[in-house]
């Protein structure tokens, strides 16, 4: 047990030493990123995004929501640089645009038992 806290004291030394170094900018974009994130739909739209590129009918089918607020939220992230879209015929299709951006989401699951 004394080599685990041990190990998990010199992990965590190693975490905030780096975390010293940010400048400020940086800590206010990521609250700006964070509070983009808050919204629950917009996480679940991240994490299927993460799986498969779906256009904005399938997005509110698998989460139940109207098309627009689909399309309103999808704006939102498309604007952040969130997601990315993809012609093909008529259709839009979406995708993420880094599978990093769906990880807090997995860290907090882990981390909180959720």
């Amino acid at each position: 047990m004394q080599k685990t806290e041990t190990a998990t004291k010199s992990v965590y030394g190693l975490y905030y030493k780096e975390l010293e170094h940010f400048p400020e900018a940086v800590y206010h974009k990521n609250a700006l990123l964070y509070r983009l994130m808050a919204n629950p739909k917009r996480l679940h739209m991240l994490n299927l995004l993460a799986q498969k590129e779906m256009t904005v009918a399938e997005l509110a089918k698998e989460l139940g929501v109207r098309m627009p607020n689909i399309s309103q939220h999808l704006s939102i992230l498309r604007g952040n640089k969130f997601v990315e879209t993809r012609r093909e015929g008529t259709s839009v299709y979406y995708r993420i645009t880094d599978p990093r951006i769906v990880a807090p989401c997995r860290i907090f699951k882990e981390l909180y038992g959720l």
